[in-house]
C-alpha cells in the first residue's frame, strides 16, 4: 500500500455518500473505510507501505481537518457572485443554496459519544476538533447527513439554526481496525505526530504515535464516534452554472478543458489579472451533469476550467501560451490525458468572442507548427454553458494541489 499527502476527510458528504462505489475514496464511509482497509492487510496484520508522501499537517487544523463540500465559491477569488441574489422564499427540494456551517462534538446532549470505549490503546485522544467553512448543496440530493439536509427546508436567506446528530447519524462508528501500525522505515524522515497521509488506495489517516520502529495511523473520520451539534447559517440561494458578466464589463472570460482538472487549475491560479477561477462541465448535452456521469462519457461533456479575466493585464493570448503549455502532449492525443481516457478528458478551446476565436486559432496553428507530424487534435468551439462541479470534486482539488 501507498500513503499519498491528504487536505480533506470529506466530512459532510462523508456519511451520506459513502457506500456509492462511484465516489472517490476520500469520501467514503466508515464502514466502507474499514473494509477496504481490512483487505489490503498483509505481513501479518501490519499494513505494507512501499512508499510514503506526506504535506506536512501538524496539530489539528483546518488543512487535516477540512470540511468536504464544495468550495468553489470560497476558495476562487472572484469579481462576481454565483449566486441568486433577492430571494427570500422559503427552501425546498431541488434547491440550490449558499450554506455557512460550524460542527463540534456535542458534549452532554442527549446522544452520547461512543469513541472513548472503542479508541485504541496507544493512540491520540478522541478528536476534539472544530471544523467550519461555507458549502453549496442541492437539497434533496444525499449529498449531506440527512438530519442536515432535512432542517434546510422550509428556511429563508440569513436564517441560524443548529442540528444535532448522535454517532450513527453523524460521522459513523469509531473502528479500532482503522488504527494501523506501520515501520518506521516505510515513513518520510520528516513525518510526525499530526501529519495527514492517505493510502494509495485514497483512505486519509494521520499520524497519531511514534513509538521506536514503528509508527501507528488513524484513518478513522476525526469525528468518527462522536455526537456532533452542526451550527448553520442558510446564506443565499446559489447557481449551478457560471453566471454571465454584465453587458458593460470590462472584463472577459476564458474556457479551456484539458482533461486534468488539477492540473488546469494549477496553471491558472494565483496569474495576475484572473480574478475567478472556476472548475466543472462544458460542451454536453444533458442539464446538471456531475463528476460520475461525465467521466462516464453519458453526457458528452468535458472537464474544464472557465475563467474571468482583466485584458488590461493579462492578453487573451498569454491564456494560450499557459494553456498548451500545461496541456504537452495531451494537444495530440485525442480524448486522453495521462492514464485517463475517454470523452471526457479531451481537449478544447472554448471561445466567448469572434477575436478569442481568430486568437485561438492562431495558437492552434503555431503549437502544430512546432511538431508538424503529428496532428493537434485540440477542439475549438463557442463557448457553452458551464457547469460547476459538485462540492466533493472541488474539494478533493484542493486537497489534490
Amino acid at each position: 500500500m501507498a500513503f499519498v499527502a491528504t487536505a480533506s476527510w470529506g466530512a459532510l458528504v462523508h456519511r451520506a455518500r459513502g457506500g456509492n462505489g462511484g465516489v472517490r475514496p476520500e469520501f467514503w464511509g466508515q464502514e466502507r473505510r474499514e473494509t477496504v482497509l481490512t483487505d489490503l492487510r498483509t505481513d501479518g496484520g501490519r499494513a505494507a507501505l512501499p512508499t510514503l508522501r506526506t504535506r506536512r499537517g501538524h496539530g489539528r487544523d483546518a488543512h487535516d481537518f477540512g470540511y468536504g463540500v464544495l468550495h468553489s465559491l470560497r476558495s476562487n477569488s472572484s469579481t462576481h457572485s454565483t449566486a441568486w441574489t433577492g430571494q427570500s422564499r422559503r427552501t425546498q427540494r431541488g434547491d440550490l443554496v449558499r450554506v455557512r456551517y460550524r460542527v463540534r462534538p456535542l458534549h452532554g446532549g442527549a446522544a452520547a459519544d461512543d469513541r472513548e470505549a472503542t479508541t485504541a490503546a496507544g493512540t491520540a485522544e478522541p478528536a476534539t476538533d472544530t471544523l467550519q467553512g461555507e458549502m453549496r448543496l442541492a437539497i434533496g440530493e444525499g449529498t449531506v447527513l440527512q438530519r442536515v439536509e432535512q432542517a434546510l427546508l422550509d428556511r429563508v436567506p440569513g436564517e441560524r439554526f443548529t442540528v444535532e446528530c448522535p454517532p450513527g447519524e453523524a460521522f459513523g462508528t469509531y473502528y479500532d481496525s482503522l488504527v494501523v501500525e506501520v515501520s518506521r522505515e516505510d515513513v518520510p524522515a520528516d513525518v510526525s505526530v499530526g501529519s495527514s497521509v492517505y493510502f494509495g488506495n485514497g483512505i486519509p489517516g494521520k499520524v497519531v504515535k511514534m513509538h521506536g520502529s514503528n509508527v501507528t495511523i488513524d484513518a478513522n473520520h476525526p469525528l468518527a464516534g462522536r455526537a456532533v451539534v452542526f451550527e448553520l447559517e442558510f446564506l443565499e440561494y446559489a447557481s449551478y452554472t457560471v453566471p454571465p458578466l454584465p453587458p458593460d464589463s470590462m472584463l472577459e472570460e476564458a474556457t479551456f478543458a484539458g482533461g486534468d482538472f488539477t492540473k488546469l487549475a494549477r496553471a491558472f491560479r494565483n496569474v495576475p489579472g484572473i480574478v475567478s477561477l472556476h472548475w466543472g462541465y462544458t460542451q454536453g448535452h444533458a442539464e446538471r451533469p456531475i463528476y460520475e456521469t461525465v467521466c462516464a462519457e453519458q453526457t458528452g461533456h468535458a472537464l474544464a476550467v472557465h475563467m474571468v479575466f482583466d485584458p488590461q493585464v493579462i492578453r487573451y493570448e498569454e491564456l494560450l501560451q499557459r494553456y498548451w503549455t500545461c496541456l504537452g502532449e495531451a494537444a495530440f492525443t485525442l480524448n486522453e490525458s495521462g492514464e485517463e481516457v475517454g470523452t471526457a478528458y479531451r481537449s478544447g478551446i472554448y471561445y466567448h468572442s469572434e477575436q478569442q476565436r481568430e486568437a485561438a486559432q492562431e495558437s492552434r496553428r503555431q503549437r502544430a507548427a512546432v511538431e508538424p507530424k503529428r496532428p493537434v487534435v485540440t477542439e475549438l468551439r463557442p463557448a457553452a454553458t458551464f457547469w460547476l462541479a459538485e462540492g466533493y470534486v472541488a474539494q478533493a482539488l484542493e486537497g489534490a494541489e
